[in-house]
C-alpha cells in the first residue's frame, strides 16, 4: 500500500541539475544563494550543495521556482535545458561567470558591452570580471529588493528597458573617455565608491564654493527645513530663574 509520503514524493519527484550552470545563472541575475534561497523559500544550504557538486539533483517543485526566477529572457523550456547542463540549439550553455553574456538576454549583453567599452578603464580587470563588478547596476530587481518587500522578479521586458537606460545614462557620463577628450584619473574607482556611499549615507551639506554670483540667499526647496538656522535666526532661550 503506498503511503502518504511515498505519494507525495512521486508527486515532487527529484530532477537533475547543473551546478555551474546555477552559479553564471544566479551571477547573471545579481542574486547571492541567500537572497534566492529567501526567495524560494528554501534553505541557503540547499543550493549550497548543488553550487559545491555535492548534490546534483532537486526536487521539481524547487527546479521550477529556479527557472523562474533566473530564466531572464529566455523560455521556461531553453532555460530548464541550460539548468540542467544540458546544449540548447542556438543558446551557448553558461559554463562560469565568464560566459554571462551568452545567455542570450539582452540586459546582460549591454552591461557586458559597457564593461568592454568603458567600465574596464575604471574598473581593471577581464570584460567578464568587469560586467559581474556592474551588472546590479544595470538590473532593476536588486534596487526594488533594498526598496520594497518581497516582489516577484522583474519581466523580461523591464529588465531590458532599464539596462538600455541605465547604459544611456554612463554613455553620458563616460562621454570625455569615450570621445578622447579626457583621460580616468587615477583612484577614480574609489572616489566614484564614495560619492555613492555619500548620496545613501551622508549628510546634506552645502557645496563649499559656489560659483561667483551664484550663492543662493536662501535655500529652498525640499532641503530648506533640513539645514540648522543661523544663529540670527534662532529663537531666544528663556532666562534660567
Amino acid at each position: 500500500m503506498t503511503t502518504r509520503k511515498h505519494r507525495q514524493k512521486l508527486a515532487d519527484p527529484l530532477v537533475t541539475i547543473d551546478g555551474p550552470a546555477l552559479k553564471a545563472a544566479l551571477a547573471a541575475r545579481s542574486l547571492t544563494v541567500r537572497a534566492a534561497a529567501r526567495q524560494l523559500g528554501v534553505p541557503a544550504q540547499t543550493l549550497g550543495y548543488v553550487l559545491s557538486g555535492r548534490q546534483r539533483r532537486v526536487r521539481l517543485t524547487l527546479f521550477k521556482g529556479l527557472v523562474n526566477l533566473l530564466r531572464g529572457a529566455l523560455s521556461p523550456m531553453e532555460f530548464s535545458g541550460l539548468l540542467r547542463g544540458e546544449a540548447i540549439a542556438g543558446v551557448r550553455r553558461p559554463s562560469d561567470m565568464g560566459d554571462i553574456e551568452l545567455t542570450a538576454d539582452r540586459a546582460f549583453r549591454t552591461a557586458h558591452q559597457d564593461a568592454k567599452e568603458f567600465w574596464l578603464a575604471v574598473l581593471p580587470g577581464y570584460p567578464e570580471q568587469t560586467t559581474a563588478r556592474v551588472q546590479f547596476l544595470y538590473q532593476p530587481d536588486g534596487w526594488r529588493r533594498a526598496l520594497f518587500n518581497a516582489l516577484d522578479p522583474a519581466p523580461p521586458a523591464e529588465i531590458d528597458a532599464a539596462a538600455e537606460a541605465v547604459s544611456r545614462f554612463w554613455r553620458i557620463v563616460f562621454r570625455p573617455l569615450l570621445d578622447g577628450s579626457a583621460k580616468v584619473r587615477p583612484g577614480a574607482a574609489q572616489r566614484l565608491g564614495a560619492v555613492a556611499q555619500r548620496v545613501f549615507t551622508g549628510s546634506i551639506m552645502e557645496p563649499r564654493a559656489w560659483p561667483p554670483g551664484q550663492r543662493p540667499t536662501k535655500i529652498v526647496g525640499p532641503y530648506a527645513a533640513l539645514r540648522k538656522p543661523s544663529r540670527g535666526n534662532r529663537s531666544p532661550r528663556k532666562k534660567r530663574r
